[in-house]
């Protein structure tokens, strides 16, 4: 795959856009969870829950008619390239059947539960891929972490809030064991074959997602009342790592055309923000408001920027 290669994906909407429905129910998330220890009004994150809400229907429905014949659902998750995209609907549908549990219970936990089953289905799929062979390894990119690992920490996070913690801490153990193959691979990918087209550049800010989604997930699970957890204090220095490496490629992300690919990024900036805030609600640190302000803005600013900029590109003769 040379560096001026592009992204191509079955005929109708690539399943791409399902990560605008998901980064902002993780921004919703984070401003929920920022509402919590902060004067931010609760009614704003609810505010935000119900445009996630109402991006991700939208989405789904346009990508069901656009894709038509039903064998092209099978088409899209089969493509090597943009195939790992898919499972952002049911990781989605997880968040958002989460936060609804608050609110109606029943509901949510039956949101969950059909949300949770897709993404077993589309993680069994991709298993069953990868063990008859993907193709090149070329092809390979951080979103391949989305269908087992992401999918997988987000239903341990969704399973233990509607009150099923064995089954979430199954989950998560599956999801670790997922991140542990496939971010082998991918470094592996990426130091000894051609760089990624700059169509998929900016899926590399999903490699650093795995710590803070995971330890979302792991606080979801335990709900901690002390810092001496050693699995979370482990997934911290993961996420301090990955997310360092991340502010290294920073030259490399201003290089590449904006394109709706740089919502890889807002998902796993808000899901940093909000692992940050369980973090300092937890250790309660001097300043602790000003710095969950800070994660806070810095998520928003984050998000809203790639908002703003995809917006643009629905303007007449811009390409995507």
């Amino acid at each position: 795959m040379s560096e001026t290669a592009t992204v191509s994906h079955p005929k109708g909407l690539s399943p791409g856009i399902f990560g605008v429905g998901f980064g902002l129910a993780g921004l919703s998330g984070t401003w929920t969870i920022t509402a919590a220890h902060t004067g931010l009004p609760v009614g704003a994150a609810d505010a935000l829950w119900i445009l996630a809400t109402i991006v991700f229907v939208v989405n789904l429905v346009r990508f069901c008619v656009r894709a038509g014949n039903p064998v092209r659902y099978v088409e899209h998750f089969r493509h090597p390239i943009t195939g790992p995209f898919v499972s952002l609907a049911p990781a989605t549908a997880m968040l958002l059947g989460d936060r609804l549990y608050a609110e109606l219970p029943g509901v949510g936990r039956g949101v969950v539960i059909a949300g949770f089953i897709v993404a077993v289905v589309l993680a069994l799929g991709f298993i069953h891929n990868v063990l008859l062979g993907m193709g090149s390894i070329e092809e390979l990119h951080s979103g391949h972490l989305l269908p087992i690992v992401a999918a997988g920490f987000v239903g341990a996070q969704s399973l233990a809030t509607i009150g099923a913690p064995n089954t979430a801490i199954g989950v998560f153990g599956a999801a670790v064991l997922a991140w542990f193959f496939v971010g082998a691979t991918l470094v592996a990918r990426h130091a000894f074959f051609a760089p990624l087209p700059d169509a998929l550049i900016p899926t590399m800010a999903i490699f650093a997602a795995p710590p803070v989604v995971g330890g979302n997930a792991w606080f979801a699970i335990t709900a901690p009342d002390s810092p001496d957890d050693r699995v979370q204090i482990a997934l911290l220095g993961i996420a301090v790592l990955l997310i360092g490496s991340q502010l290294m490629l920073l030259p490399r992300y201003r290089r590449v055309p904006f394109s709706l690919g740089f919502w890889s990024f807002t998902f796993t900036a808000a899901a940093a923000a909000t692992y940050g805030i369980h973090w300092l609600a937890l250790t309660h640190p001097p300043g602790e408001v000003a710095w969950i302000w800070l994660l806070f803005s810095a998520a928003t600013l984050i998000v809203g920027g790639v908002a703003v900029r995809s917006l643009a590109l629905l303007r007449p003769n811009r390409q995507t």
